[in-house]
């Protein structure tokens, strides 16, 4: 697919030990990816064989297409978005983030894909931010479209290293998905003029290609007027949901700590 070329070669390692566990381990069809039955054609009275695609290939496609767009796919599969209740800076009201802004979103991905319109999450760590951004991003992959998340320090530190075509490519297709999803915005060491500019560019570039970008960061919306600036709110603000998750949870730590109590409790047996 377009757009894969200098991604699929960064994540290959990862791929090839996929499709190694998924494909190599299955039984069912010896590690071929492909079921194979013979059976008697009437048409030209000999038997001929009869092939098709193995359940395990579908997930592989799958899982490597999460891996080339650097998602933790082991935590998304299987997983549901679970009810949250957020506050929409725009309406000033607290709104039912899994009805009213989720489900319609990835309902209609064909639609969102064409249009810049995108989503700020607002938050503490561990409130679910991640998750919800990189599973949005998971049901445009297995619609077909090409997606990819990143966390902002790393995408800075690609351009400060940027002296050669191959990165630069790297970059372009990064910066060409389908759907983007940066995050930890505002947890790079310091800010600059170059870290403002670049966040603008890169912010803008993705508004005038029509391509929504699902933006994340820790910080309140206050606190991110702040860091980045008027210029920097306008834009966001004219084509982005902001959504403070503000009183959700800190899901993680309690995922830690239930993950935590049954590991003890099973040394003890």
């Amino acid at each position: 697919m377009q757009g894969e070329i200098l991604r699929k070669e960064l994540a290959i390692i990862s791929i090839d030990k996929a499709r190694s566990e998924i494909i190599g381990k299955h039984k069912a069809c010896k590690g071929k990816g492909v079921k194979e039955w013979i059976i008697q054609d009437e048409k030209i009275l000999l038997p001929r064989t009869v092939v098709s695609v193995c359940k395990c290939k579908k997930k592989f496609d799958t899982v490597s297409r999460l891996i080339l767009s650097n998602i933790f796919y082991w935590k998304l599969i299987n997983q549901q978005i679970y009810h949250k209740v957020v506050f929409d800076e725009i309406s000033k009201k607290k709104i039912d983030l899994r009805k009213e802004i989720l489900y319609p979103y990835i309902k209609r991905i064909r639609e969102v894909v064409k249009n810049p319109y995108g989503l700020l999450l607002l938050g503490k760590h561990g409130t679910g931010k991640t998750f919800v951004g990189q599973k949005v991003l998971y049901y445009a992959i297995t619609r077909g479209y090409t997606a990819h998340y990143i966390e902002f320090s790393d995408f800075l530190r690609m351009l400060r290293k940027n002296f050669d075509e191959d990165l630069d490519g790297l970059i372009n297709e990064i910066l060409n998905v389908d759907l983007l999803m940066i995050d930890e915005i505002g947890n790079e060491s310091r800010k600059s003029d170059f870290v403002i500019g670049e966040f603008k560019t890169l912010y803008k570039r993705r508004i005038q290609y029509n391509k929504p970008t699902i933006l994340a960061t820790n910080y309140s919306y206050s606190q991110f007027k702040k860091l980045y600036g008027k210029s920097i709110e306008s834009m966001v603000s004219s084509y982005s949901r902001i959504l403070d998750f503000e009183g959700v949870s800190n899901v993680r730590k309690a995922q830690s700590v239930t993950g935590m109590g049954s590991f003890f409790r099973e040394l003890k047996k």
